[in-house]
Order: C-alpha cells, then sequence, then structure tokens
C-alpha cells in the first residue's frame, strides 16, 4: 500500500505490486513471458541509456533467444520522446522499455503519455523503469493507464535500502512467465 501511495496506484490496485530483492528479477520474470515461442522474434524498443543490468540482460536475450533490441539514442535529450515515438511506429515491437529519468544524468524523459500512446497502437507490452523517478519526483502510474508495467525500487529515492524492488502489473495481465520465481509451500511444513 506504501509503494501503491508513492506511484500513483490506488489502494483498491495494491495487490498488483510484487516485490522482489531487485528489479532485474522482476524484469527477467517479464521478459520470460517471450520464450515460449522461440521461433518468433520478441522486438523491444528501449533507449542505450537504460542501467547496466537491462543492458546485460537485453545483450543476452538478443544472443540467446533472438530478440531484436532497437535502442534509440539518449546522446541529445531535444527530440527523445519523437524518436522513442518513431522507433516504436517504424519497428511495431513487442516490448516497449524506458526509464521515466535516466540514471546517467538525471534527464526526465518528457512527454510519457506519447510513447505510451503510440506503444498501444502497435500492441506493445509498456515497461516503465521508474527506479531513479521513485520518491524524488511525484508520479501518477494510474493516469497513465492501468495497461503498463511499472517497475522501481527503494534503494535510492526511497531510502529503503536494499531488497526492495517492485514491479506494477497491469489491471488485466494475462501474461504467463516462464521464470516463476523462488515459492515454497507451507502448508506442507507442518506434516
Amino acid at each position: 500500500k506504501h509503494v501503491a501511495s508513492r506511484i500513483g496506484v490506488s489502494e483498491k490496485n495494491a495487490n498488483l505490486i510484487a516485490h522482489d530483492e531487485n528489479t532485474f528479477n522482476l524484469v527477467a520474470r517479464l521478459f520470460s513471458c517471450y520464450f515460449s515461442d522461440v521461433k518468433k522474434k520478441t522486438t523491444v524498443v528501449t533507449t542505450d541509456g537504460e542501467f547496466q543490468s537491462f543492458e546485460r540482460l537485453l545483450i543476452s536475450l538478443e544472443q540467446k533467444m533472438g530478440f531484436r533490441a532497437v535502442r534509440v539514442a539518449t546522446d541529445s535529450h531535444d527530440d527523445l520522446t519523437e524518436r522513442i515515438v518513431s522507433a516504436i511506429k517504424k519497428n511495431k515491437p513487442d516490448v516497449v522499455y524506458v526509464s521515466t529519468v535516466f540514471f546517467q544524468d538525471g534527464y526526465v524523459l518528457q512527454d510519457v503519455p506519447s510513447i505510451i500512446e503510440q506503444a498501444r497502437k502497435v500492441g506493445a507490452t509498456v515497461v516503465l523503469d521508474a527506479y531513479h523517478q521513485f520518491n524524488n519526483r511525484r508520479m501518477s502510474v494510474d493516469k497513465l493507464g492501468k495497461d503498463i508495467f511499472v517497475v522501481g525500487g527503494g534503494y535510492k529515492g526511497g531510502s529503503a535500502g536494499e531488497g526492495a524492488a517492485w514491479m506494477k502489473i497491469p489491471e488485466h495481465c494475462t501474461l504467463e512467465p516462464v521464470i516463476t520465481g523462488w515459492f515454497a509451500d507451507f502448508s506442507a511444513l507442518g506434516e
């Protein structure tokens, strides 16, 4: 509920927030939803300014799973949003993954709604990496739409320490991850 209140998700949808020790685990699980059809090349539109753990995962998915990544250059912020929208139109990706605040220089991505709108037009899953926005800039995730993923954590802006990552899941998500994460059946422990 605390994370939901900090990112602009209604309390009734707080159950749509998953937690893990880091964002990498959450993002890897999400991307594993695209492993089932290895003959289809999953296309991802992103930027060349994403955090290193995501970039490393994406390179591995390109090399080992046949993913295709389109990286929009972040060297110029003047028309970055327009170039991301253009890359979405041109490449019709399965996933659009972009940071809302870039870790290298603190640049705030402008007009995120237009990126989401274009992604919806081509049927892409939207993932906003809000790690560097969380608790530093206001967020209104519900206003962006209930059909997007948002990932972040509390290590930096949240002052929550390590192991406080979260992902807001879309309200009617039907994706099924291949990598499901750690699980235990505690009901069997008493037997």
